[in-house]
């Protein structure tokens, strides 16, 4: 997000959430305090709030529909 140009913001958040999204399917991480993350991370990246919780939950739920497979082993 931070490196992410004006007009690509909001599918960068989206693409993010969504990544996470499939950890957060899989049991690694919380899906609240991804939602804290990316919120606070949009934030600072000039989106307006509406926008970003639209996209964050977007790309999560999409990422939920994916979990991802963890096999314990370094890739």
């Amino acid at each position: 997000m931070a490196e992410a140009q004006p007009g690509t913001r909001n599918a960068t958040l989206n693409r993010a959430a969504f990544k996470l999204g499939t950890l957060c399917a899989a049991g690694r991480v919380d899906r609240g305090q991804l939602v804290d993350v990316l919120l606070d991370t949009a934030r600072h990246g000039g989106l307006p709030e509406r926008e970003a919780e639209a996209a964050i939950r977007s790309g999560l739920t999409a990422g939920e529909r994916r979990p991802r497979t963890y096999t314990g082993r370094a890739a």
